[in-house]
């Protein structure tokens, strides 16, 4: 089955008694996924959701063939999360780490999630961000400083379509594609032209119009509609990819002339992205071979990720690198103390190399030092440290090799980036 979305992005689904019904895309990225949330006619509220999202021109998405399923009445797309939780980072209205998903408090809908180093980020179907967890530097965006144990609104009254976080501040794209900013701000993560913290959201300077969005550990990234990288804040080891390592408190553009279609800002120190031939390069601190150029050189300006694999996915960890080819292999590089490789070995690598278990996945995400990702069915499966119970599979014992999240859920997006935490949206 096939279907696309154009023009105001609707989508025809089958409703469970067969007929075809229009639903608004709230998220779609290529290569991701769509939740679709669908409010019925008797009022009950369900979803639907779409794996492998391709954009096929300035207008328009098309779904992957079969990808399609029923809307269902139940359950509705909810956020669940695991792992650490002293800051209330996991919402469950407790500061108690869990080794197995817990509901996020409260009943929203969120469409998209995402983590910092102990909050945590989401939207919901009518565009707000809602945020939780620790809040020392305003990234929750409360106009507060208080750390919060379950989701508080964003302020500003913004409709939002896209969301990440850094390790202590948060982003975000409106529905116009301006970039939205708040929490630490040194040095200029924000983009506002200062180093001012903010505890609510501030316009990233500029005027561009960004179509994604991403962030390091206290550096920004995002893709304009012509697919120009942009970056911003601290570019010690050349992460922001200008040719410099000086400190940005506006987006620079990164240099290459690459048109990009995905961007991903996880490691501490380093940046990753998508050509739109599914080439993927990365940039910044290299220590660990996080770069994927069969060296240890730091980069300040895109360089291959070497193998020739197209990618469709790429996400980050603190200093490891993740990525899905078109196939719906995982691959991974960099360190690997851990396992976060999952190549069952321990060995830290320079080039990708293929996560074991043979899986077929549609959505992958990095933690500081574990790995996750969402099969073809669903299923979540994480690999690499698990000190706080960060792989969901009721141990706190670390992983070389994918191990399944445990109960039972069939998960649409995934998120951990800079975080000893991961949250996720089950439909």
């Amino acid at each position: 089955m096939t279907a696309s979305v154009t023009g105001d992005l609707c989508i025809a689904l089958p409703a469970s008694d067969g007929t075809l019904l229009a639903y608004k895309v709230v998220a779609a990225k290529r290569g991701g996924n769509a939740v679709i949330p669908v409010r019925f006619s008797d009022g009950l509220l369900g979803a639907a959701w779409v794996v492998g999202m391709n954009k096929t021109d300035d207008y328009g998405f098309s779904a992957n063939a079969g990808s399609l399923p029923v809307a269902v009445k139940t359950p509705y797309p909810k956020a669940w999360a695991w792992g650490l939780n002293g800051a209330g980072q996991l919402g469950d209205e407790t500061n108690t780490t869990r080794d197995i998903p817990v509901m996020v408090y409260g009943e929203h809908i969120f469409t998209s999630v995402a983590c910092g180093l102990y909050h945590s980020l989401a939207i919901d179907e009518a565009g707000n961000a809602w945020a939780w967890g620790n809040n020392g530097y305003g990234q929750l965006g409360d106009e507060t400083n208080t750390k919060r144990d379950i989701p508080v609104m964003v302020h500003g009254g913004h409709i939002f379509t896209a969301i990440a976080s850094g390790q202590n501040h948060s982003l975000a794209i409106d529905e116009d594609g301006n970039a939205w900013a708040w929490g630490l701000n040194y040095p200029g993560q924000l983009g506002d032209e200062t180093n001012t913290d903010q505890d609510i959201p501030v316009m990233v300077h500029g005027g561009h119009i960004f179509t994604a969005i991403a962030g390091g550990a206290n550096h920004s990234l995002a893709i304009d509609e012509d697919g120009n990288a942009w970056a911003w804040g601290d570019n010690g080891y050349g992460q922001l990819g200008d040719e410099t390592k000086t400190n940005r408190d506006i987006p620079v553009m990164v240099h290459g002339g690459h048109i990009f279609t995905a961007i991903a800002g996880g490691g501490i120190y380093h940046s990753l992205a998508i050509d739109e031939a599914g080439n993927a390069w990365a940039w910044g601190k290299n220590n660990y071979g996080q770069l994927g150029d069969e060296t240890n050189t730091n980069r300040d300006i895109p360089v291959m990720v070497h193998g020739g694999h197209i990618f469709t996915a790429i996400a980050s960890g603190q200093n490891h690198s993740l990525a899905i080819d078109e196939d719906g292999n995982a691959w991974a590089w960099g360190l690997n103390y851990h396992g976060q490789l999952g190549d069952e070995t321990n060995t830290n690598r320079d080039i990708p190399v293929m996560v074991h278990g043979g899986h077929i996945f549609t959505a992958i995400a990095g933690g500081i030092r574990h790995s996750l990702a969402i099969d073809e069915d669903g299923n979540a499966w994480a690999w690499g440290s698990n000190g706080y119970g960060q792989l969901g599979d009721e141990t706190y014992t670390d992983r070389d090799i994918p191990v399944m999240v445990h109960g039972g859920h069939s998960f649409a997006f995934i998120s951990s980036s800079h975080a000893y935490h991961s949250v996720s949206i089950v439909v």
